[in-house]
């Protein structure tokens, strides 16, 4: 199994999601892009983020095939009470968590991917 590192983040101008790899620090936070459609295969792409919008990769996908992102809102389906609880991705303590505002409810790593479905992330969920 190939570990993915990748990082996502809303870019500045038009809010749209830029994924790659991640270069902060000094008063700037960017995502580079390697080899999208639209340019040269190979050629990197910086593209400034909005501050506070940076999201890891989990390395898992959803019932559908969707990456999961950290602050992603997400449906988990809890076999022993049979029911969706909405949840949102954290990483907290070394490692991925599904969390409710009170209180962390469970690894992500211990539900399988029909388990899960994303309905939303938290920058647009909690800001609509």
């Amino acid at each position: 199994m190939e570990k993915i590192i990748l990082f996502r983040g809303r870019l500045t101008g038009d809010g749209r999601w830029a994924e790659g790899f991640y270069i902060g620090g000094c008063e700037k936070e960017y995502i580079v892009s390697m080899g999208e459609k639209e340019m040269i295969p190979g050629q990197a792409h910086w593209n400034e983020i909005a501050p506070g919008t940076l999201c890891r990769y989990t390395g898992m996908k959803d019932r559908s095939g969707q990456r999961i992102w950290e602050h992603d809102i997400v449906k988990a389906y809890e076999v022993s009470s049979r029911e969706w609880m909405t949840n949102e991705v954290v990483f907290e303590y070394g490692c991925f968590r599904l969390t409710k505002k009170e209180h962390c409810d469970a690894l992500l790593c211990r539900y399988m991917p029909w388990q899960l479905e994303i309905i939303g992330n938290s920058f647009a969920f909690y800001n609509a």
